[in-house]
């Protein structure tokens, strides 16, 4: 998976970009059909207090974008919310999946019985 990481009025040390990547990487597990993931962090010290960090992360899957931004008063913070966001989406994703190849092999089921 190519992982793009832009960070804006901030640096990310070395620690926290293999922390990031690494769970990002995690994501990959739930599918396989994640091509690359987009990373923005940013920081505005103009915000509300509880909300100076924002991380917004969009995985490129092979036919959808899913996207998950979260604001919070701290980086790690800020990704755990934005993790947990993007695996119930992947599940949410991966069901939907099932559903429609299920119906799909309803329909051909009914179809081979009416044809006989």
């Amino acid at each position: 998976m190519d992982i793009q990481i832009f960070c804006q009025k901030m640096t990310l040390s070395k620690h926290l970009e293999d922390d990031l990547t690494n769970r990002l990487e995690k994501l990959s597990n739930l599918s396989k059909k994640i091509m690359s993931a987009h990373v923005d962090l940013s920081r505005n010290e103009s915000h509300n207090r509880e909300e100076k960090v924002r991380v917004e992360v969009n995985l490129r899957l092979t036919k959808k974008i899913i996207r998950a931004v979260d604001r919070n008063v701290d980086l790690k913070n800020a990704f755990d919310e934005v993790e947990r966001k993007l695996k119930q989406q992947l599940r949410k994703y991966k069901e939907f999946g099932k559903i429609k190849r299920r119906k799909l092999i309803k329909i051909v089921r009914q179809s081979k019985t009416i044809e006989e």
